[in-house]
C-alpha cells in the first residue's frame, strides 16, 4: 500500500519534480512502482497460502459445487443458463444486433486497447460471460452473499439519493443535480466501464489487501477499517470522494468477510460509483483518483 502510495503521489507526473522532467521518465517509473506494488500483493497471497475461498473467487471450487447439486437440479440450472446466454449472443450477433452488443461491450473493448470489430464484439461477450461464470462468480455462497452485499447496495442508493436531496436543497438551489439522471448513460457506464474496474479495485483491495488484515488483526471490524481507510487515501486529495469511499470500502470489506465473493462486491461498487459519477460527481465529487487528477 505504501509502495501504491509512494508511486501515486511521488513520480506518476514529472511536474512533481520540474528541474528534472526532460531528464528521467517520472511517469514511467511511478506506474512500475504501482504494478510493482500490485505484484506484491498477489505474490503474499501465495506466500502466505491464501486460497480460493479466501480471495472471493470461484476456480474449480464452482465445478466440485455444481457436481453437488445433481439432486436438486441446479447444476442443469446453471450450464443451461450458461447454454442459453451463448445462444442468445449469437442470435444476436447474426441476426444484425452488433449495435446491441456494442451498446453493452463496445467501451470496454476501447478501454482495454482492442479493435471494435465486429468479430471482437463475438468473442469478447462470449469469453467475458465464461471468465464471469465459472472462474468469479461464486455459487456456494450465493445464499449468504447476495442478502449481505444486497443490503449493501441497497443502503448505499438511499445514502446517494438522500445526500444528492440534500445537494439540491441547500447547496445548489439554482442547479437540480437530479436532472443529470440518464438512464442510458447509467447503463452504459455500469456495464460498458464499472462493472470491470470496479471488480479489478474490490481484487487489489477486498481479495489481496483486506485477506491480509483479516488475518494479521483478530478484529474483523479493525481490519474492514484498516481496509477502508487504504481506499479512502487512495482517492486524496479530493477529500470528499476520499471520505465516501473510506466509508464505501469498510463496508465492501465487512460485507466480504461475512461472505467472500468478488462479483458482487464488484457489481455493488460499479453501481455506487456510476451512480455516484452520474449525481454528484461535480463539482461535489468529482471522479479522480491521486494529487495529479489521474
Amino acid at each position: 500500500m505504501v509502495l501504491i502510495l509512494v508511486g501515486l503521489w511521488g513520480f506518476v507526473n514529472n511536474v512533481n519534480v520540474p528541474s528534472l522532467a526532460d531528464k528521467a521518465p517520472w511517469e514511467s517509473l511511478g506506474e512500475g512502482i504501482m504494478v510493482l506494488a500490485g505484484l506484491l500483493l498477489i505474490v503474499a497471497s501465495f506466500l502466505f497460502g491464501d486460497s480460493w475461498n479466501d480471495l472471493g473467487l470461484a476456480g474449480g471450487a464452482n465445478l466440485h459445487w455444481i457436481r453437488r447439486q445433481v439432486s436438486n437440479g441446479t447444476r442443469w440450472l446453471v450450464l443451461g443458463s450458461c447454454a442459453l446466454m451463448h445462444v442468445l449472443l449469437l442470435v444476436a450477433y447474426f441476426c444484425g444486433g452488433q449495435g446491441v452488443l456494442d451498446w453493452g461491450f463496445g467501451k470496454l473493448i476501447g478501454q482495454l486497447g482492442l479493435r471494435r470489430s465486429p468479430h471482437v464484439l463475438l468473442w469478447f461477450p462470449m469469453l467475458s460471460l465464461d471468465i464471469t461464470l465459472w472462474w468469479v462468480l461464486r455459487y456456494d455462497n450465493l445464499r449468504k452473499a447476495v442478502p449481505t452485499f444486497g443490503l449493501a447496495c441497497v443502503v448505499g442508493v438511499a445514502f446517494l439519493l438522500l445526500l444528492t436531496s440534500i445537494m439540491d436543497s441547500h447547496c445548489s438551489p439554482n442547479e437540480r443535480l437530479w436532472q443529470r439522471w440518464d438512464t442510458d448513460t447509467f447503463l452504459r457506464g455500469l456495464l460498458g466501464r464499472y462493472i470491470l474496474w470496479g471488480t479489478i479495485q474490490q481484487l487489489l483491495f477486498l481479495s489481496f489487501l483486506n485477506t491480509r488484515f483479516r488475518k494479521g488483526i483478530s478484529n474483523p471490524m479493525a481490519s474492514a477499517l484498516m481496509t477502508g481507510l487504504c481506499f479512502g487515501l487512495i482517492h486524496a486529495p479530493v477529500w470528499s470522494l476520499a471520505w465516501i469511499t473510506f466509508f464505501g470500502g469498510t463496508v465492501w470489506a465487512w460485507c466480504f468477510q461475512r461472505a467472500p465473493n468478488l462479483f458482487l462486491a464488484g457489481l455493488v461498487h460499479g453501481i455506487l460509483g456510476t451512480l455516484l459519477g452520474l449525481l454528484l460527481s461535480d463539482p461535489w465529487f468529482p471522479m479522480r483518483v491521486g494529487p495529479f487528477s489521474l
